[in-house]
């Protein structure tokens, strides 16, 4: 998949590779409308404040 992302000229520069299994949530809805959410934050957990303040979550803008 990254690979098909470079070729189409997505900037992968601030992909992190790390070995911790992907984060997921699991919602329950019951049919009155309430709800219970379960998370497991997963490599979400793993980011780090300098990747935060050094602005690789940092909203960009579209060019042009």
């Amino acid at each position: 998949m990254l690979e098909q992302m470079g070729e189409a000229g997505i900037d992968l520069r601030h992909i992190a590779h790390i070995d911790v299994p992907t984060g997921h949530a699991i919602v329950q809805v019951a049919d009155s409308g309430e709800n219970a959410i379960t998370i497991y934050p997963g490599a979400n957990e793993a980011l780090t404040g300098e990747m935060i303040e050094g602005g690789w979550l940092r909203p960009r803008r579209a060019s042009g």
